[in-house]
């Protein structure tokens, strides 16, 4: 059998990753093709933002005294208004990753985009981007999808243990320091890469693009 808990914890590499699936319409309406572009994903978290400054000072963030405080308000700010939507049923595509104001707006989004609004969220509210990752991995059966590929924010709390900020499939309602450090926590297994605003980290010491990796194996 697999020993998913000693995968969770391998070895992992500073290297590039790069998103393509995004992109461009290029061309008139009756010769229209699609250019895909490639994104760094430490793009996708937005680290100082008009917009979402705006939403952390409203919504009281900014004032809290604790990093475990603005965290836990981001998640249950992401729980309440954006809707779990998955990118075949809002994009007719396998894969669409949103920039966070992009979710914000339409009020909906699945699990990536969700979680790369959480960190920009608390980022723009002064959480210290050391603090913060975004991880894609595999995750035990959810709400929303079998065994399966998922993305996530995590954050590490004054007790020195990374915990797990999830807005759709194992969403808790806990003060961050009552939460199980990641490590203990049976739902989430091993972490194909992760990232925050300054840095991306992958489990392959060569680059690696992930919208083709995460069509294959993301079963929402």
């Amino acid at each position: 059998m697999t020993n998913f808990k000693n995968m969770k914890f391998s070895r992992f590499f500073e290297s590039p990753i790069m998103y393509n699936g995004r992109g461009l319409f290029l061309g008139t309406n009756n010769n229209r093709k699609f250019k895909k572009i490639a994104i760094d994903v430490r793009n996708f978290i937005l680290s100082d933002d008009f917009f979402l400054k705006h939403v952390v000072k409203k919504e009281g963030v900014w004032d809290m005294s604790t990093d475990e405080e603005k965290v836990f308000a981001c998640q249950q700010f992401v729980k309440k208004h954006i809707k779990y939507v998955s990118d075949k049923k809002s994009m007719g595509l396998a894969e669409f990753w949103m920039l966070p104001n992009e979710t914000l707006s339409l009020g909906t989004g699945d699990c990536e985009d969700g979680a790369n609004l959480i960190v920009s969220l608390a980022r723009n509210a002064g959480v210290p981007a050391h603090k913060l990752k975004v991880c894609a991995g595999w995750v035990v059966a959810g709400k929303n999808a079998p065994l399966g590929g998922h993305a996530y924010p995590i954050f590490k709390a004054s007790d020195g243990t990374w915990k797990v900020l999830d807005w759709c499939y194992y969403a808790n309602n806990l003060p961050i320091l009552k939460r199980p450090a990641l490590h203990d926590n049976k739902y989430y297994r091993d972490i194909w890469f992760s990232f925050n605003d300054l840095h991306s980290w992958s489990n392959k010491k060569k680059p690696l693009t992930i919208e083709e990796t995460i069509k294959i194996t993301k079963k929402d």
